[in-house]
């Protein structure tokens, strides 16, 4: 199933980023709202607004694996997602388009029309806004994106509530919510985003223990949390 592309409104084109001229302020305020053809600024542009999240995945993919073989961008959250989705609905069509057409020549340009075609997922939509990918991918969709394409594709691979999250058998509520974590800690991480979808939480993973180098998380809402706090947690 995809979705109608006369709900798609592309914005005028705009050239590369790094052949815009500084002096026009209208040009740079646009690359703050949308995406650019150049995947390497995209790239950046999402790492800085999800800095510090660790469970955020940029999945780097190959189609036309020669001289003329061009990038593909995955970004996901890896606690929102089901990875086998993206593995046989995403990663291995391209990698078989990729074989498949690596003894070839580029007779055609890698498009958002055949990327379409390429891959089968359940849902696809289409977006070129940063606000767009930032919600897309807290609701454990996964977005691609392609080199020399200012348009991404919004992939339907959120894992669905067939988690085994159990009601808490020692508290018991009247009223909200009644998830409970579990030992998984990427899961945990999981309950929360699907509770507070915002880039301004922050995850941050550290390693503690010589022996049982147990994985641990520094979960906190980056806008609010006390930064000496912060970073005298970090240090012990």
């Amino acid at each position: 199933m995809k979705f109608p592309k006369s709900n798609f409104k592309h914005p005028k084109p705009i050239p590369k980023a790094n052949k815009i001229n500084e002096s026009d302020e209208t040009k740079r305020e646009y690359l703050q709202l949308y995406l650019s053809e150049d995947l390497g600024f995209n790239r950046k542009h999402i790492e800085t607004t999800f800095e510090d999240c660790g469970d955020i995945i940029y999945r780097k993919a190959i189609l036309y694996k020669d001289e003329e073989s061009t990038d593909v961008l995955l970004i996901y959250a890896n606690n929102l997602v089901n990875i086998q989705e993206i593995n046989e609905s995403i990663i291995k069509p391209i990698n078989l388009y990729g074989i498949s057409n690596k003894e070839k020549s580029m007779e055609r340009k890698v498009t958002i029309d055949v990327m379409e075609k390429i891959i089968s997922a359940h849902t696809i939509g289409r977006v070129n806004s940063f606000q767009e990918i930032v919600a897309a991918v807290l609701s454990g969709d996964t977005i691609l994106l392609i080199e020399d394409t200012d348009v991404g594709l919004l992939l339907s691979t959120a894992e669905g509530n067939d988690r085994s999250v159990q009601e808490s058998p020692v508290e018991n509520l009247i009223r909200g919510p009644r998830d409970s974590f579990i030992e998984n800690v990427h899961t945990n991480i999981g309950l929360i985003r699907q509770k507070i979808k915002s880039a301004a939480l922050k995850t941050k993973y550290l390693t503690i223990g010589s022996e049982s180098q147990t994985v641990v998380s520094v979960i906190y809402m980056d806008n609010i949390v006390n930064k000496q706090a912060l970073e005298v947690l970090m240090k012990n």
